[in-house]
């Protein structure tokens, strides 16, 4: 099955009442006290693309395509491939950590 989470031998108790119910669901973890360290590596290895902004502002693949001048489908195979490279199960938790990436990214820019 491999890894669904990563969580500090220290706090990990305090975390299991919401960790099992989101990786029952299929979700991937990490655990609050090193999330921010994550996605700031994650902001240094690759910048967000502006698919991934435009994903994290909640657009359609529809509205996507048209602020891209692209197609519907290939806005949909760029969705999957974000989803692949984040790791993410849905489009939901891919627009949540490219939306937390780009917050972060703002508030060290600050």
């Amino acid at each position: 099955m491999g890894t669904a989470g990563i969580l500090l031998q220290d706090t990990a108790a305090q975390h299991v009442p919401w960790v099992v119910p989101a990786i029952s669901s299929g979700c991937r973890v990490v655990s609050p006290e090193i999330s921010e360290s994550v996605i700031s590596e994650y902001l240094r290895s690759s910048a967000t693309t502006s698919q991934e902004r435009l994903v994290a502002r909640g657009m359609s693949n529809r509205e996507i395509a048209s602020a891209l001048f692209i197609s519907p489908e290939t806005v949909k195979d760029h969705v999957r491939a974000i989803r692949a490279k984040l790791g993410a199960p849905t489009r939901v938790h891919a627009a949540r950590v490219a939306w937390l990436a780009h917050s972060a990214n703002a508030g060290s820019a600050a």
